[in-house]
């Protein structure tokens, strides 16, 4: 949240920023329109944005004057900013209450950008101001419009706290700032969100140094950004992490950031784990579950076998009989190939299920085998193969 700081203005200046742009009223004007009905959740509202405003650069500004203008921030919370916070529930509580920290802002305002179409993007660093480097963590919004990229925070739009209360004070001044402005009070964890061809270092950032030409090759950001929202959620934490750490992790922000990264890498891989078992599981189920088909039906044959296929059947009902026992085993053993046994227990089922369908397998191919001749003698001499085949 932004600092309150006692300045003087002079007349001339106020009457300077009361001069609002036609275009902006007109925003204002519409927004202030939007009926009961676009309020019902993020996708009727941001419906209704999309109606009413044609541009990417008009939706923007719609969004940050509704966001800075509507939400209030949270001066209970200021101090319990979590990376864990689900953005899903994050959005829905902050559109809904219509109060939130800086999460909720960015959450929010990414997307309603996210469902009309703009591409923005919810970044994760710290600040800086009056000088003085912040000792929590922030989040903003990096946008990009006819290629350009803008940084914007909704949050320190919206106003701020004196004397542990929320004063509400709409600011343009933190919409669609130009990187190079921006990067002076706003640090990314990841220095790919500064969106600049020489990024800043923390160095440059503590010490308000600029970022200079001189310190090495053009950071192509714009691809980055492009291959990287394209990668898994895992992928893209062990990038941010590898890009922290080479940086050298220096505040406890910092730190606090990498562990949170770490233990997400961590997260995932575990619940991926999970999942790659659950599948295990899952092709072990199915497979024991085609076995017992093929069991079944291969009962039922041998009791019509033992019948001597009696009462009678049209020749392809026989072959049908036993034709599908095999097909059932077919897709048991297809099935059974999968499954890497990650425990004892799973081991020991794989295998006793593989002795089965090898075992029952001998069984079908041999029936299949008299099934053939039977269909093939004349049906006054197939009686005699029952004789020589007894089961």
């Amino acid at each position: 949240m932004r600092k309150f700081v006692f300045v003087f203005i002079s007349f001339l200046d106020l009457a300077t920023r009361a001069q609002q742009p036609t275009g902006d009223g007109l925003i204002m004007r519409i927004l202030a329109q939007a009926p009961d009905s676009a309020f019902r959740s993020t996708n009727s509202f941001s419906g209704f944005l999309k109606t009413n405003f044609k541009s990417d650069n008009d939706i923007l500004k719609a969004v940050y004057f509704w966001v800075a203008k509507s939400v209030s921030y949270d001066v209970e919370n200021m101090y319990k900013i979590s990376f864990e916070e689900n953005p899903a529930e994050l959005i829905e509580m902050t559109f809904r209450t219509r109060k939130a920290i800086c999460q909720g802002y960015a959450e929010l305002f990414n997307d309603l950008c996210r469902r009309t179409g703009v591409k923005s993007y919810v970044v994760h660093g710290f600040t800086k101001q009056e000088g003085e480097v912040g000792n929590s963590g922030h989040a903003w919004i990096v946008a990009t419009v006819n290629n350009e990229w803008y940084g914007i925070d909704p949050t320190w739009g919206a106003g701020y706290v004196h004397e542990g209360k929320f004063v509400r004070c709409f600011a343009l001044d933190y919409f669609m700032v130009p990187p190079e402005i921006f990067i002076l009070s706003h640090m990314p964890f990841d220095p790919m969100w500064q969106c600049m061809d020489y990024p800043f270092s923390l160095q440059d950032f503590y010490f308000g140094k600029s970022a200079s030409k001189e310190k090495g090759d053009i950071f192509n950001y714009a691809d980055s950004i492009y291959q990287f929202v394209q990668l898994p959620a895992i992928t893209q934490n062990q990038v941010i992490l590898r890009r922290i750490e080479k940086n050298r992790i220096r505040n406890t922000v910092f730190r606090d950031y990498a562990d949170f990264l770490a233990q997400s890498i961590e997260n995932e891989r575990l619940a991926n784990v999970y999942q790659d078992h659950l599948k295990i599981v899952d092709n072990l189920n199915e497979a024991t579950d085609h076995y017992n088909n093929a069991a079944n039906l291969f009962n039922r044959y041998i009791s019509y076998f033992n019948r001597q296929f009696k009462p009678g059947m049209a020749d392809a009902g026989i072959r049908k009989m036993i034709d599908t026992c095999d097909s059932h085993l077919k897709i048991a053993r297809r099935l059974i190939v999968r499954v890497d046994p990650f425990n004892k227990q799973i081991s020991q089922n794989t295998d006793q299920l593989k002795s089965l369908i090898r075992k029952l397998q001998n069984d079908v191919n041999e029936q299949k085998d008299f099934v053939g001749s039977y269909l093939n003698t004349p049906k006054e001499y197939r009686s005699r193969l029952f004789r020589k085949s007894a089961y």
